[in-house]
C-alpha cells in the first residue's frame, strides 16, 4: 500500500536540524512583511525593504512542510536543513506568478506545479461528474497516470529525494483525485438531475485502503484535509439517508460523529472538530437540539484547550446578543472622535455590523469584502466597529483601504459581546432587532443572509 510504505520510510528520516535561508522579491506587495509558519505556529518573519525584497535566516530548522504568508495569501514551503531558497512573485497573480530558485527550489517548484494543476482541474471536473461510473473511473485513472509520469520524470532528474518529500508529492498526486471520487456519487446525481443515487461498484472506493486519515505529517497539507473532509461528509450523507425520517438530523451532526468515530489521532481530530463547530455556530438552519448535540460532541471530545476557550467565549458572547431582540445600546467614538450611540447609527436601516480583526492579512481581506458587499448592496448599512486596534493604526487602515469614514466606529471601554478574536458580523433589521447574531463577511452564505435581512422587513 503506497502511503503505508511511505509512512514507514519517513520514520527513518534524519531529525537533524540546521540553518535555512529564505528570501526573495514581492512585486505589488500587500503589506510590509512576510511571515513563516509551521503547523499554524509563527516561527519567523521578515521585513520588505525599499526594493520590495526580504531575507531571513532561520536556525534549528528541521525537514518538513512550512508556509509563508503575505497579505491575505499564503503558499507551502518544503524546507530541509541547509536550504537557501528564493522566491519571486507578483501579488496580482500570487500562485501563478510564484517561482522558486536556489537550493531546494526543485522540490518546491514541483509541489507548486501540482497545486496549480489541481486548482485548474477543480474548474474542469464539474462536467466530468456527468459521466457514468465507468467513464469517470477512466478519466480519473488517466489523470493519475499523467501525474505519476510527471513524478517519475522529476525523480529521474532530481535523485535521492527524502521519503517525507515523497509522501507530500504522492499526497498532491493522489488525494485530490480520491477526494473527487468521494463526492462523485452526489455530484453525479446533481449534474445529471436524477432523482435517486446510482449504486456504485464497491471497487470504486478500493483506494480507501491506501489512505491513512490519521497521518500526522499530512495534517496541515491541503490534499489531506480536503480529502478527509470529503470522506467524512460522504459518510455523513450516507448516515442521514439511512436514518429513519423522524430521526434525521443535519449532515453536520453526522459529520462530527464521524470525526469522532474515524479519526484516532487527537491533533487531527481536534482540527476537524474545531472547524465543524465553527460551521455549526454559523449555520442558522440547525435546531436547538442539533446545536446542543454538536456542543456535546465538541466539548466531550476536543482536547485543544485554546480552541475550547475560544468556542466557549464565542458561545457566551453570542448569548448576550439574542435573535429577535434589540441590539444592546453602547457608546461609540466616530472617526472624527465624536461620541455617538449605536442605536442612532442603526436606526431605521437594515444594517450589517462587523468587527475589525487584529492581524494585517485579515484586515486586508476584510476591507476587500466590505468594499465588494457595499457596492453590491448599496441599500444596506455596513458599519465597522473596532475594539482591538490602536486608534492611529485603525484610522490609517480606514484611509488606506478606502473605507467610508462615516461608517467606522471605535468602542469606548470593553464590550464583552464585541471582544471576539475574529471578525464577527451581526445583522440588524430596520426596526433595530437582531436577525442574525453570529456570522462573518467571508461566510459562504453571507449573501443569502443579507437577502433574508432585506426581505424580512
Amino acid at each position: 500500500m503506497m502511503f503505508a510504505v511511505v509512512a514507514n520510510c519517513s520514520k527513518k528520516e534524519s531529525t537533524t536540524k540546521g540553518t535555512v535561508y529564505f528570501g526573495g522579491q514581492i512585486i505589488n506587495p500587500k503589506s510590509s512583511k512576510v511571515y513563516i509558519y509551521k503547523n499554524e505556529e509563527l516561527i519567523d518573519s521578515a521585513q520588505l525593504n525599499n526594493q520590495r525584497r526580504f531575507s531571513v535566516k532561520m536556525d534549528e530548522i528541521e525537514e518538513g512542510l512550512y508556509s509563508f504568508h503575505h497579505g491575505n495569501e499564503y503558499q507551502h514551503l518544503y524546507l530541509m536543513p541547509n536550504d537557501s531558497l528564493l522566491i519571486r512573485l507578483n501579488t496580482w497573480d500570487f500562485d501563478e506568478s510564484l517561482v522558486f530558485s536556489g537550493k531546494g527550489s526543485e522540490r518546491n517548484n514541483f509541489l507548486l506545479n501540482l497545486y496549480l494543476e489541481n486548482q485548474e482541474e477543480e474548474k474542469q471536473f464539474y462536467k466530468f461528474y456527468a459521466l457514468d461510473e465507468v467513464k469517470f473511473q477512466k478519466k480519473t485513472d488517466s489523470i493519475l497516470d499523467r501525474k505519476k509520469l510527471l513524478y517519475d520524470q522529476f525523480s529521474q532528474q532530481v535523485v535521492q529525494q527524502p521519503a517525507l518529500f515523497k509522501k507530500y508529492a504522492e499526497a498532491s498526486i493522489y488525494y485530490p483525485i480520491y477526494m473527487r471520487k468521494e463526492i462523485y456519487q452526489y455530484r453525479h446525481r446533481k449534474v445529471s438531475k436524477k432523482d435517486n443515487f446510482e449504486h456504485l461498484d464497491p471497487g470504486f472506493f478500493k483506494f480507501r485502503k491506501k489512505i491513512d486519515i490519521n497521518d500526522k505529517d499530512l495534517k496541515n497539507y491541503y490534499p489531506h484535509y480536503n480529502y478527509v473532509a470529503a470522506y467524512l461528509y460522504h459518510l455523513a450523507k450516507d448516515n442521514r439517508m439511512s436514518a429513519p425520517t423522524e430521526e434525521k438530523k443535519d449532515e453536520k451532526i453526522y459529520y462530527m460523529h464521524n470525526v469522532i468515530k474515524h479519526i484516532k489521532n487527537q491533533d487531527i481530530k481536534d482540527w476537524f472538530l474545531v472547524r465543524a463547530m465553527w460551521d455549526i455556530l454559523l449555520d442558522e438552519g440547525l435546531t436547538d437540539e442539533e446545536r446542543n448535540q454538536a456542543k456535546r460532541y465538541f466539548f466531550d471530545h476536543c482536547s485543544d484547550s485554546l480552541s475550547i476557550a475560544k468556542i466557549t467565549h464565542l458561545i457566551n458572547a453570542s448569548s448576550n446578543v439574542t435573535k429577535g431582540n434589540p441590539l444592546p445600546n453602547i457608546s461609540l467614538l466616530s472617526f472624527k472622535d465624536s461620541t455617538v450611540n449605536l442605536a442612532d447609527v442603526v436606526k431605521d436601516k437594515n444594517t450589517v455590523l462587523y468587527t475589525w480583526p487584529k492581524k494585517t492579512n485579515e484586515i486586508d481581506y476584510l476591507a476587500k469584502r466590505v468594499n465588494y458587499l457595499q457596492n453590491k448592496y448599496p441599500d444596506i448599512n455596513f458599519l465597522g466597529i473596532n475594539s482591538k486596534l490602536p486608534t492611529s493604526k485603525w484610522k490609517h487602515e480606514i484611509v488606506a483601504k478606502n473605507l467610508p469614514v462615516e461608517k467606522q466606529f471605535k468602542t469606548v471601554g470593553d464590550i464583552d459581546w464585541l471582544a471576539i478574536d475574529f471578525s464577527r458580523a451581526i445583522l440588524i433589521d430596520r426596526n433595530g432587532k437582531v436577525q442574525n447574531n453570529l456570522t462573518h463577511l467571508t461566510y459562504g452564505q453571507i449573501e443569502q443572509q443579507i437577502a433574508r435581512l432585506k426581505n424580512n422587513n
